[in-house]
């Protein structure tokens, strides 16, 4: 909202002034008030999203809820796993942005002489091992087949406040190789935590997942 918007805009503004950032919508900005807050803030974030614009309480702006851009040898895409649990205009649905992500994927996958790499960002997990929200397939059963058609290289999200990496993944199974990787890996990097504090582990770790901590601690990718 704007109270919190404005005090997290000042805690960031020391890094985000020199370093260039993007967000991805998440829970919190779900309610209606909250969603316009986030799409007017960062509505100078890429805006190649299929429909172009997005009704909030605030009127119409640019949709921000999903976009992709190309950075060095990676092509970054954005998503708003939002769009499951309900949020929409009435034109933005999850349908048009399942639609609009094969065909940005199949365009980026065709492009890999430049940018040969290809991650994906959102705020729900596809894959997680920490608790409840780890349960649930809604996000799963329409992502994982597109990621592994087009040979998405990682899935990055937060929602759960820890960190995991898995090993090369598709449907609950891994050869635990990062050898030539023959599907997605999926990193969750929510080690900030939040007032919450840390959320705990309390499944046991499947095979499938190289490391998790429940530390502070944010993520640094290496790309080369």
């Amino acid at each position: 909202g704007g109270t919190l918007g404005d005090q997290f805009m000042t805690n960031i503004e020391q890094v985000a002034a020199r370093v260039p950032y993007m967000v991805s919508h998440g829970n919190h900005e779900d309610a209606d008030i909250h969603l316009a807050h986030f799409i007017e803030r960062f509505r100078h974030q890429p805006s190649n999203a299929d429909p172009p614009l997005f009704n909030t309480t605030n009127g119409e702006t640019t949709n921000t809820l999903y976009f992709s851009w190309d950075y060095g040898l990676v092509h970054y895409v954005s998503i708003s796993t939002e769009l499951w649990f309900g949020v929409t205009d009435g034109k933005t649905t999850l349908k048009t942005m399942l639609s609009w992500l094969e065909k940005d994927l199949q365009a980026a996958n065709n492009n890999r002489d430049f940018a040969p790499w290809i991650i994906v960002q959102g705020h729900r997990s596809v894959y997680c091992s920490s608790g409840a929200d780890c349960a649930s397939t809604k996000v799963r059963a329409d992502l994982e087949p597109l990621l592994f058609k087009y040979g998405v290289d990682i899935f990055m999200n937060g929602h759960e406040h820890n960190y995991e990496r898995s090993f090369p993944l598709y449907q609950n199974k891994s050869d635990r190789s990062t050898v030539n990787p023959k599907a997605t890996i999926y990193a969750v990097s929510g080690a900030a935590g939040s007032r919450e504090m840390h959320e705990p582990f309390t499944r046991k770790q499947p095979s499938w997942s190289a490391f998790r901590s429940n530390t502070f601690g944010y993520t640094v990718l290496t790309v080369c």
